[in-house]
């Protein structure tokens, strides 16, 4: 009996809370749909109050326009179309001249700064190409002066290799002459023929020396060519004396 009225008294607050929930669902969709409607005319009532400013500015337009067309037809005659024609048509000349006038000052201007431009861009041309022509002048002349220095110092190198293979032949001539001297010297049993030999032998390291002065001091090589003349002479008279004191054993006959 007691879970039976227990079970009955729950009944009537759940079917209470539906009824309350159902209500409040109610309430929240007609909120929901009133403010919807509201929106709709609110916006309603502003495009009729836009439409209605346009339609009262046309009427507005309309009336001024009847006003215009209503002084036209009393006012206007035709002694004022021709001259509202010849004034447009003064209007228009006067714009065209000056159209023209603005165009021949345009196109002035515009061929004075094209004349800038290029006698600006001819200037500058010009002073690339100096530039250059100078720049190429420098390096052509530090290639010149490279290539003097690099064949001078080959023809020192070469110079000194020259110098170097002359003082060595001229050192052996030396040196053989010497040795032969110096044998003459030491047997020297007949002098009136081995002075002879002497002055001989001494021609090979003289016009050796003379010969390696001139290659390595050129400015000397006339005065060492003289001395070399000169005894190359004396060699000569020393020769026929030799052949004499040789063939004819002293006697020139």
């Amino acid at each position: 009996m007691t879970r039976s009225s227990n079970s009955n008294a729950h009944l009537p607050r759940q079917s209470l809370c539906c009824v309350r929930f159902s209500i409040l669902l109610l309430l929240a969709a007609f909120s929901a749909a009133s403010i919807y409607f509201y929106k709709i005319v609110t916006s309603l009532q502003d495009k009729i109050r836009t439409d209605e400013s346009m339609i009262s500015s046309l009427q507005q337009s309309i009336n001024s326009q009847q006003d215009i067309i209503n002084r036209c037809s009393q006012s206007v005659t035709n002694a004022d179309v021709q001259n509202k024609i010849a004034e447009l048509e003064q209007s228009l000349q006067d714009t065209e001249n000056q159209m023209f006038s603005s165009l021949d000052k345009t196109t002035i201007h515009i061929q004075t700064l094209l004349n800038v431009t290029v006698n600006s861009l001819s200037s500058t041309v010009q002073a690339a190409q100096a530039e250059i022509q100078s720049e190429v002048a420098t390096v052509k002349g530090d290639i010149d002066q490279y290539v003097q220095t690099t064949q001078d110092q080959f023809s020192m190198e070469n110079s000194f290799m020259v110098w170097q293979l002359a003082g060595t032949f001229t050192v052996l001539a030396c040196l053989i002459s010497m040795w032969h001297m110096t044998a003459h010297i030491r047997r020297f049993k007949q002098p009136f023929v081995q002075r002879k030999i002497l002055a001989i032998l001494w021609m090979s390291p003289i016009y050796g020396i003379t010969s390696w002065l001139s290659l390595v001091f050129p400015v000397y090589e006339g005065y060492l060519a003289i001395f070399k003349d000169f005894y190359e002479a004396y060699v000569i008279y020393q020769f026929l004396s030799f052949l004499i004191s040789v063939l004819g054993k002293g006697n020139r006959d």
